[in-house]
């Protein structure tokens, strides 16, 4: 491979070339994805044929197949069958189909690959020091949720750590609450978590008359209604059995790949518009009360259309 590598990025280079420096091989991360980007484009952009033409115009195939070629460690593993069939289409056009139509299809599977299951580390770490703190429990399970969605954790674990993440009192009362029907998934954890924070409110007021300052605590209570006159609990019936990216019932959040997914009305990453809880509770569109999105581009269209909104 080292030797394959070696001819493409070689042979008939321009003056340019000997200055630019080959890029290094490419194994994982965020930040080495931007960079590996970077160095290869200014690398392989300075080279003569054959991985561009006469005019300087890049020969889409040679660029995959010495990005791809370029790939060690878990990124190789990634890479090997994209290769593998993209050699194979070389040999036979007609009958094997290529993975990827150009190069910046293949740099954008790459892209989705590598940045997104770094933002999911980076979501789990986040996940790791969010504690409710003084935030009304509501506030703090929709901020839960919303990082929770960008993991690749099972129910059972983020369970677990959304209780580990409640205060004292609030671990209390939904254990109490927990006694007639314990929650068998995340959604029903936040459901009973939110109406035993109304229960706990309800019992002793006083305790809690400084949270009502939180901005967005009545926009997000379980049992109490937005501009829309729904609440946090109408959006969850609504929702059950349906991806919360989508709205698609064949599959679940965590499942449905969604996480280059941008929505149009509160503009954070991981759902459509159609499935939005702002959009659902009556928030005005780009004033929601989570997290600030990433810069992310639209993913494709859910398996089967679905939308709260008729």
């Amino acid at each position: 491979m080292d030797t394959f590598v070696q001819s493409l990025a070689t042979p008939h280079t321009s003056a340019d070339s000997k200055i630019v420096p080959r890029p290094e091989r490419f194994s994982s991360g965020a930040a080495a994805t931007r960079a590996f980007i970077t160095q290869f484009k200014a690398r392989v952009s300075s080279c003569g044929f054959p991985l561009n033409d006469a005019n300087k115009a890049r020969v889409e195939g040679q660029w995959m197949i010495f990005f791809l070629a370029l790939m060690t460690g878990e990124a190789a593993q990634w890479a090997a069958p994209h290769l593998t069939k993209l050699t194979a289409h070389f040999a036979d056009p007609t009958n094997i189909t290529a993975p990827f139509t150009s190069f910046d299809a293949c740099k954008k599977a790459f892209f989705a690959q590598f940045l997104v299951a770094d933002d999911a580390q980076q979501a789990v770490r986040e996940l790791s020091t969010l504690t409710q703190g003084k935030l009304p429990v509501p506030v703090y399970t929709t901020r839960f949720a919303d990082i929770a969605s960008c993991t690749a954790l099972f129910d059972a674990d983020l369970m677990v750590r959304l209780r580990a993440g409640l205060s004292a009192e609030a671990k209390h009362w939904v254990a109490l609450s927990s006694l007639i029907t314990e929650p068998t998934t995340l959604t029903e954890l936040i459901c009973v978590a939110d109406k035993a924070d109304f229960t706990m409110r309800s019992a002793n007021p006083s305790a809690h008359s400084s949270q009502s300052a939180d901005p967005y605590a009545m926009d997000i209570d379980a049992t109490r209604t937005g501009s829309s006159g729904r609440s946090r609990d109408d959006f969850v019936r609504a929702m059950r059995g349906c991806c919360y990216g989508c709205g698609s019932n064949a599959h679940n959040k965590r499942n449905g790949n969604h996480g280059l997914l941008v929505c149009s009305h509160c503009k954070r990453t991981g759902h459509k518009a159609e499935v939005c809880q702002d959009k659902f509770l009556g928030v005005p569109a780009f004033q929601g009360q989570r997290r600030k999105p990433a810069q992310c581009v639209a993913a494709a269209a859910a398996d089967v259309p679905f939308s709260l909104f008729p």
